[in-house]
């Protein structure tokens, strides 16, 4: 998950789902395609930090899935490297114990926990976690 920390002082949530690798193109294709279209992103909505919400499931993970992940954390601080972009990773545990949350609750907390009025899209999807890091950035 994504959170970007923008220009005049607002926060941009960019969820894994809207940012994926092309699994049309050849590997080292795919790879800096994605870290294009993450740069464009940043630079796009002027975004002054990266902040990453470190994985909580890992010895269960597929490698399938820890390669796509791996690729993509990869590719995200390249784009952050390239565009001049500050990228920090922060640990679950972390980040609940400043919003007083369990750890693991970060994936299903309510907006109204963390001042957000309204639903966002993608929220069920990586957004939930995303606002809770941009909280926690806060």
């Amino acid at each position: 998950m994504l959170f970007a920390d923008c220009a005049g002082g607002g926060t941009v949530y960019i969820s894994s789902t809207r940012i994926k690798p092309s699994s049309s193109l050849p590997e080292a294709r795919m790879f800096a395609d994605l870290v294009e279209r993450i740069t464009a992103e940043l630079r796009s909505q002027q975004v002054e930090e990266v902040a990453l919400l470190e994985t909580r499931k890992r010895s269960s993970l597929a490698y399938k899935d820890a390669y796509a992940r791996v690729i993509s954390v990869a590719a995200l601080i390249s784009a952050a490297n390239g565009a001049q972009v500050p990228f920090n990773t922060h640990k679950t545990e972390v980040v609940g114990r400043e919003l007083e949350l369990p750890a693991k609750s970060l994936q299903t907390i309510s907006p109204e926990t963390i001042a957000i009025d309204f639903k966002p899209t993608y929220w069920s999807g990586g957004m939930a976690e995303a606002a809770a890091v941009a909280a926690f950035r806060a």
